[in-house]
C-alpha cells in the first residue's frame, strides 16, 4: 500500500525501494538491520523465528490479536510501531489501514508487501501527525528502545483521543 503522504508531520530525509526515511542510521540502526537480516535469512530454510520457539512465538500473536479484535473498528487507521515483518496485524488488513514504522529496510519491504503503508523511522522520530491513528500496537519493540519515554510520549501523540493502545513486551 502506498503510504498517504498528507499523513506525515514533516518531509522525509530520503526514500529507499520507495520507502520514506525519516531517521538517520546510527550504530543503534545499523546494529538491528544486522539481527532483522539474520532473522530473515534464518526464515529462508522454513523456521520461523531463531529468536523464540515457534509455539510462544503463534501464543503471543494470537493472544495479542484477540486484544486487536475488542478494538479494532471497520475503516480504522492502525500503526504498528515496530512492525517487522507485520505478521501481527496482517489479518486485519480488510478491516483497517495498515501502517507500519519499523528501523529496517528489509522488514518494512515485507510489511508492504503484507498490505501495509510503511515508513523507516524510529518510534522516538515518530514522521506522524498528532492525532493520526484510532489504533497504536507496539509488541516487542518497547524494551529495545534507548529513550522509553520519549517513545512511549511519541505513540500517544499519534494516537487519536479515545484510541486504543495495545503494548506488549516479552515476559516469561
Amino acid at each position: 500500500m502506498e503510504i498517504n503522504k498528507e499523513l506525515f508531520s514533516r518531509p522525509p530525509l530520503e526514500s529507499i525501494d520507495g520507502i520514506p526515511v525519516f531517521s538517520v542510521s546510527d550504530r543503534y540502526t545499523k546494529n538491528y538491520a544486522k539481527i532483522a537480516a539474520d532473522h530473515l535469512a534464518a526464515m529462508a530454510p522454513g523456521a520461523d523465528n531463531p529468536f523464540i520457539e515457534h509455539e510462544l512465538w503463534e501464543c503471543l500473536e494470537e493472544s495479542t490479536r484477540e486484544l486487536i479484535k475488542k478494538y479494532i473498528r471497520p475503516g480504522c487507521r492502525v500503526l504498528d510501531a515496530g512492525v517487522g515483518l507485520g505478521r501481527v496485524l496482517a489479518p486485519f488488513k480488510e478491516d483497517a489501514e495498515l501502517y507500519g514504522i519499523d528501523i529496517s529496510i528489509d522488514y518494512l519491504s515485507k510489511a508492504r508487501d503484507a498490505g501495509f503503508g510503511v515508513a523507516y523511522a524510529r518510534i522516538e522520530d515518530m514522521p506522524f501527525k498528532d492525532s493520526t491513528f484510532d489504533m497504536v500496537v507496539a509488541c516487542d519493540v518497547l524494551e529495545h528502545v534507548i529513550d522509553l519515554e520519549a517513545c512511549c510520549k511519541a505513540l500517544l501523540k499519534v494516537l487519536k483521543p479515545g484510541g486504543a493502545l495495545i503494548v506488549r513486551v516479552p515476559n516469561m
